[in-house]
């Protein structure tokens, strides 16, 4: 796949996480919450020097370097918010936050108010035991479907950007296009027959000796909820192949806004509902 999709005038690297904007004297600070500590948001702008890097961004490395840079991050999330939602807001809300970053070093900035989210979904201190892999599968509300062709890992799957072409492919095989992430999901896989991630997640499997992510060489997205969860020790990376999946096999999937929530493999079948 061609590099020159980068250089298009309207290609953004982004990221996505969740934010609290409450009221008070602290309104933008971190509140005692994972989402808005400056751990947190140090992962989100080591994402964007990644994508920089490979994706020939050279003056936003500049740009997001060090203190200075992550204090610009921030910064740039402070303004939208306040510009958008009012600088003392009566209430505590929770939003999406994208920012996404052009070449030229332009930030875009949008928010998306969400539903309450528990903390504890955000960052557990493990995934689920063996014995209750299927005790548990009648509360998982997740569909996860497998794609029908495989994807040709690229920069573009390995990074976070505005190409999204090949993951609204694999969702639209499964009919699953306008579904959100908590309710449906396709997990994607190369040519080798491994799977790389999920449309808009990463995976979880359990295997032997615990619980894995596909690995950084099968050609998926590094998420920060990927690397919170490796760091945490809450899971290693490995290879996941495609055939070893089964049928009803329960899952986690994890992204910067949602958190990790439960998901169940369905190998057979075509979602019928989700989109409406």
């Amino acid at each position: 796949m061609s590099i020159d999709i980068a250089h298009e005038a309207s290609f953004r690297i982004l990221t996505s996480l969740r934010w609290t904007y409450a009221a008070g004297p602290s309104d933008f600070g971190p509140k005692g919450q994972p989402e808005e500590s400056d751990d947190i948001l140090h992962l989100h702008r080591e994402r964007f020097l990644e994508s920089a890097k490979a994706l020939e961004f050279g003056g936003l490395s500049k740009q997001l370097d060090g203190e200075r840079g992550l204090k610009l991050l921030r910064t740039k999330i402070q303004d939208h918010l306040s510009l958008k939602h009012g600088e003392r807001p009566s209430f505590v809300s929770t939003y999406k936050i994208r920012v996404a970053i052009a070449r030229s070093g332009d930030f875009d900035v949008s928010s998306l108010l969400l539903e309450s989210i528990a903390i504890t979904n955000y960052t557990p201190s493990n995934l689920i035991p063996r014995s209750l892999a299927e005790s548990t599968s009648n509360v998982v509300s997740c569909v996860v479907y497998v794609d029908s062709a495989p994807i040709e890992p690229s920069v573009f799957t390995r990074h976070k950007t505005t190409y999204r072409q090949p993951y609204d492919e694999a969702r639209s095989r499964v009919e699953i296009l306008n579904a959100g992430p908590t309710q449906a999901e396709v997990l994607i896989w190369n040519s080798h027959g491994e799977v790389m991630e999920a449309s808009l997640c990463t995976p979880y499997f359990l295997r032997v000796g615990g619980w894995i992510t596909p690995r950084a060489e099968s050609g998926g997205n590094i998420g920060v909820s990927r690397t919170m969860a490796i760091s945490k020790g809450i899971c290693k990376e490995g290879i996941v192949m495609k055939r070893d999946l089964m049928d009803g096999e329960i899952i986690w999937l994890s992204n910067a806004v949602r958190g990790f929530f439960r998901g169940r493999v369905s190998l057979t079948g075509i979602a019928d509902s989700v989109n409406t």
